[in-house]
């Protein structure tokens, strides 16, 4: 269903019919046939005026102007509306921005701190395998030294226990500069 814009003419116009109809009406109530016509005069006289001053290009102009104005006010109300709104967004995004950041600085923090203790944990775990391992060692240097067969081993061959022996001070001495080598600090 089309729908048409009522221009103020045809507001007049309308306004014209139902003010002649009550006066029509009126009048039939007026008694004797020259007030009848006096007043039916009157009537159209008032009603050509009212028709007159409605037709002016003055009317059409203020009722233009009028239009206008009214329109510029509803445009004015949109772009304030509008404007609160794009301030309103923009405020709620910058507020989601600094929790979204302040989130993601947490976690960063969060994230560093459990790959120190992380490491820490490596560190601490590597150190008592090697501290083992140099115990162990020494345990078995002292044994070396002293001039003790290693418990580990029984060999009733004196030849081969003696090679034996030697392999494994050879052994331990390679494994002792490695644990050396592990242990000083790197550059």
């Amino acid at each position: 269903m089309r729908t048409y814009p009522i221009s103020p003419t045809s507001t007049m116009s309308h306004t014209l019919d139902i003010q002649s109809s009550i006066l029509v009406a009126g009048l039939a109530l007026v008694p004797g046939n020259t007030a009848h016509y006096i007043c039916l005069t009157l009537i159209f006289g008032l009603l050509a005026y009212h028709a007159a001053r409605g037709q002016t290009p003055a009317a059409k102009i203020q009722a233009l102007t009028a239009a206008i104005a009214s329109a510029n006010q509803l445009l004015n109300r949109a772009l304030c509306t509008a404007r609160d709104q794009v301030f309103s967004m923009e405020q709620e995004l910058r507020l989601r921005m600094n929790t979204f950041v302040q989130s993601i600085n947490k976690c960063t923090k969060d994230v560093k701190r459990i790959q120190s203790k992380l490491q820490l944990s490596i560190r601490c775990d590597t150190q008592r395998k090697l501290d083992g391992e140099i115990q162990k060692s020494r345990e078995m240097l002292a044994a070396i030294h002293s001039g003790h067969r290693i418990p580990s081993l029984r060999v009733d061959d004196a030849d081969l226990h003696e090679d034996i022996d030697t392999f494994q001070r050879t052994h331990l001495l390679r494994n002792l500069e490695r644990m050396d080598d592990r242990l000083r600090p790197q550059p």
